[in-house]
């Protein structure tokens, strides 16, 4: 009787919840499709049957329209799990060590210094893989490539050795002492520890992926106390506005006709259905660029500006590479007139998106938009963009997988939403990664601030979400 007397809401309820199974699959979501078009259907009967006398009729459709009601009720239930959204999580104050790599006294050396309060601490320790080692390393063992969709020992054992000989190799002595005392007291206090690198004076170091630091029994970077972010020296040029709800993303997606086998479309309608949930609860607003050209791209910002609704995060899913010659990196739009390659900078793009007050944070899902120059830090992608203006960056320092982009951008976002700053939100979608049954691609994410910027961004105000 209370669905009847409040149709309206049993129709928000069922939009919402459509949403949600979502992630449950399509069996979901059609099953409850389903019952509420033959639910529906009982309510029109009752409308226009409402005068008939017959009390063994009414008694059926009562009996009968509330089992299809409970069916409802006990599919939601049933997949619980796919509900779980705003559970209003409080972020971590953190304490701070900064990791500043510079050329040692002698070649092929490097030394590592960090400060904490008055307290300084130096290491000096000798390159830990040749450029050649490392690149075999990475085909071989990191990225989308590697990916595997069952739990084995040997390809995370591999992860394991390598961050064991960063981490002891590049992060030894009175440093390592620093980093434990920290990390203790910052257990101690109820605190997490923020780690930020620094390659300013050693940009050919920032390609080692230091994610994977393994300290003897786990990998830093997965834990949920711990934060990891790369600084790049970049002049502010904008005050930071932050996030605010709902968050104004714009998705971009390229796929240049003779691109190779990276489905773009496919990707952006899977993306579009995992973020359904927060767009259905009106805590996200996706809008989706028409075609994978700059000019689109900034029709789209113009267009947003004007209308008062600026974008606060771009998200990019295409291609990306490195050119051979001078180790710059692009990504690869469109092209308007014939839809080929439209190789785009950062410097380029950078000059474009830094205009718009308001875009603070990109998610670049493309491989090798976390590549620098090795004699040139702020010539990649994502360097560049910080460059001009924009203060967190969040790229791909391998291929990635659309399985492990997908989760990664629900894990991410929802966070975002939950209140986490977009650190603890991307150690949130790394752990995701990891636990769902691929433990090889974890690692590609990789966050990008100015260096010395340590004030967290997060959404700023999470109001309660609607409940139909």
């Amino acid at each position: 009787k209370d669905v009847i007397d409040n149709h309206r809401d049993y129709a928000e309820w069922v939009r919402v919840s459509l949403a949600f199974l979502g992630r449950a699959g399509d069996q979901a979501q059609s099953r409850l499709e389903d019952y509420s078009r033959e639910f529906e259907t009982y309510l029109l009967f009752q409308r226009v049957g409402g005068d008939i006398s017959d009390d063994l009729w009414k008694e059926a459709f009562r009996r009968e329209s509330t089992a299809l009601l409970i069916q409802q009720l006990e599919l939601v239930d049933s997949h619980s799990h796919c509900f779980k959204l705003m559970k209003r999580r409080s972020g971590l104050d953190y304490e701070e060590i900064n990791l500043e790599f510079e050329p040692g006294a002698e070649t092929e050396w490097y030394r590592v210094s960090t400060r904490a309060g008055s307290e300084t601490a130096r290491f000096e320790f000798e390159r830990p893989l040749t450029p050649s080692e490392l690149e075999l390393f990475i085909l071989r063992h990191c990225g989308a490539r590697n990916a595997v969709r069952s739990w084995t020992p040997k390809p995370v054992r591999s992860l394991a050795d390598l961050g064991s000989k960063l981490f002891n190799k590049c992060v030894g002595g009175e440093v390592a002492a620093m980093f434990r005392r920290l990390e203790t007291l910052a257990e101690s206090r109820g605190k997490g520890l923020a780690m930020s690198l620094r390659f300013e004076h050693s940009p050919e170091l920032s390609r080692y992926p230091w994610e994977l630091l393994f300290d003897g029994t786990d990998f830093i970077a997965l834990s949920k106390s711990f934060s990891m972010t790369r600084e790049i020296p970049a002049k502010r040029r904008r005050p930071t506005l932050g996030l605010s709800l709902p968050l104004r993303i714009l998705l971009c997606h390229s796929q240049p006709v003779g691109s190779s086998s990276l489905d773009a479309s496919a990707e952006k309608s899977k993306l579009k259905k995992v973020l359904a949930p927060l767009e259905v609860l009106g805590l996200v607003r996706l809008d989706v660029s028409p075609d994978g050209s700059l000019a689109s791209l900034r029709r789209m910002l113009d267009a947003a500006e004007a209308e008062g609704r600026p974008y606060q995060v771009w998200h990019f899913i295409g291609h990306g590479f490195v050119d051979e010659e001078d180790q710059a990196s692009f990504l690869v739009f469109e092209d308007p007139t014939t839809a080929g390659h439209a190789p785009i900078s950062g410097f380029e793009l950078g000059t474009l998106l830094g205009e718009y007050r308001e875009l603070t944070l990109a998610v670049l899902n493309s491989c090798n938009a976390a590549v620098v120059r090795p004699d040139d830090l702020v010539a990649g992608v994502a360097t560049g963009l910080l460059t001009r203006g924009l203060d967190a960056i969040v790229a791909m320092q391998f291929p990635i997988s659309n399985e492990a982009a997908l989760i990664f951008s629900e894990e991410f976002y929802s966070s975002m939403i939950d209140g986490l700053n977009i650190e603890a939100s991307l150690a949130e979608a790394r752990r995701g990664i990891f636990f769902s049954g691929n433990p090889m691609e974890w690692a590609t994410p990789v966050l990008f601030r100015r260096l010395g910027d340590t004030t967290p961004i997060a959404v700023k105000t999470v109001p309660k979400p609607r409940t139909p």
